[in-house]
């Protein structure tokens, strides 16, 4: 009874790679062996229970496959095993082996074989796509609590900001250009501690940067969501005109990853001077197809974040910044974003770094000062591609 197992294991391989992929780039998305343990654990459950109702031979079957069939040779030793499932999917030449080895079984045998197979295949992906359906806000969303020392360092600038229901926090972080009237929005990333941004907010020629925690993000209470983040980052927008009397002529909004989705709607649907995108995203609807092709993702996904749509109706000089080597958010969505956009662009690709190094590109910094200095003149915006 080991292959329903490996069954459940073989289903979820093709999403772990892309989940990998994330932690290897220090942005944890899920973990891996959490993903594991609760597909194994439930889809198998419901494979050996539907096997156990019917007068399927299991048994039969895996031993035919594993010990008296061609097949045996190809076994491999390892935590995941090699069985009848495995080499049906796992393998390219596995359908042309599982038939000749079914040539072996009687027709009646081998038709209620592949019915069968056929029919737990359908469930399972069913299943599946319930499973990502209602655990999605865990694969999307990663918050994480503010550094005890940030959170220490900065207690004395720290605001809150009513949206909603809810009340954010935040903190305003004087810039490197005191005479400047440039106040900048900053929008962070997936798993970003937006503290770290005002820790080098010196570095911009800016007057203040105010960094905020989504709902759920750092001390925020509540939960994220693209309804959630879109009417934080509006009401982030009114507090920095109202209370922080910033002037909308002078007024930057910049996100990063997730966040630059929150700085694209603004630009739209608000009066702002510029916008700075950092590895940015046509949709999440578009990411989320590529890292999990085989699903429905937009019949599933719950938070699209239709960035390309709001870059329509953006008329405003923008900053792309994009990482050649970024895994996460593949460049092709950063450029489809610059492509739509309405107003003046600057689209600068950096090569050798990834979704959470950019920063750390020499010709990175540079590039945000010129634009920001050339805003502040209302010089035109220095092109780059």
């Amino acid at each position: 009874m080991r292959w329903p197992f490996f069954f459940g294991r073989v289903l979820t391989a093709f999403s772990l790679e892309s989940i990998e992929s994330a932690r290897q780039q220090r942005q944890p998305l899920v973990e891996r062996d959490d993903v594991l343990l609760l597909f194994e654990d439930h889809i198998a459950k419901l494979v050996r229970g539907a096997l156990e109702k019917s007068d399927f031979d299991f048994q039969a079957f895996d031993d035919f496959f594993v010990h008296k069939s061609p097949l045996a040779d190809s076994k491999r030793s390892g935590d995941v095993g090699v069985t009848p499932a495995f080499l049906l999917f796992g393998t390219k030449r596995g359908i042309h082996r599982v038939l000749r080895c079914a040539s072996h079984l009687s027709r009646p045998v081998m038709l209620k074989t592949v019915l069968t197979f056929i029919a737990l295949v359908a469930g399972a992906f069913v299943l599946l796509c319930a499973f990502l359906y209602m655990r999605q806000d865990r694969l999307l969303f990663y918050p994480r609590p503010n550094a005890p020392e940030l959170r220490n360092a900065w207690r004395s600038q720290r605001i809150e900001i009513a949206s909603g229901e809810h009340v954010l926090e935040g903190w305003w972080a004087n810039g490197g250009a005191p005479e400047s009237e440039t106040v900048i929005l900053y929008f962070g990333g997936n798993a970003e501690d937006v503290l770290g941004a005002a820790r080098t907010a010196g570095q911009l020629p800016c007057k203040r940067l105010l960094v905020v925690n989504y709902r759920g993000y750092g001390g925020t209470k509540g939960r994220p969501s693209q309804q959630a983040l879109y009417e934080d980052g509006l009401a982030i927008y009114d507090y920095a005109i109202d209370a922080g009397q910033a002037d909308p002529n002078h007024l930057v909004v910049m996100g990063r990853s997730l966040g630059s989705g929150v700085a694209t709607m603004l630009a739209a649907r608000r009066k702002v001077r510029a916008a700075i995108l950092i590895t940015p995203y046509d949709s999440m609807v578009a990411v989320a197809s590529r890292h999990y092709s085989w699903f429905p993702v937009a019949r599933l996904l719950r938070h699209p974040f239709p960035s390309v749509d709001f870059a329509k109706q953006a008329h405003v000089p923008a900053l792309f910044l994009i990482a050649e080597n970024d895994t996460i958010i593949p460049p092709s969505h950063a450029h489809a974003l610059a492509s739509a956009w309405a107003g003046d662009k600057s689209v600068h690709m950096f090569d050798s770094v990834g979704h959470n190094d950019i920063d750390l590109h020499p010709r990175y910094q540079p590039a945000v000062d010129a634009f920001l200095t050339a805003i502040a003149k209302d010089s035109a915006i220095p092109i780059a591609h």
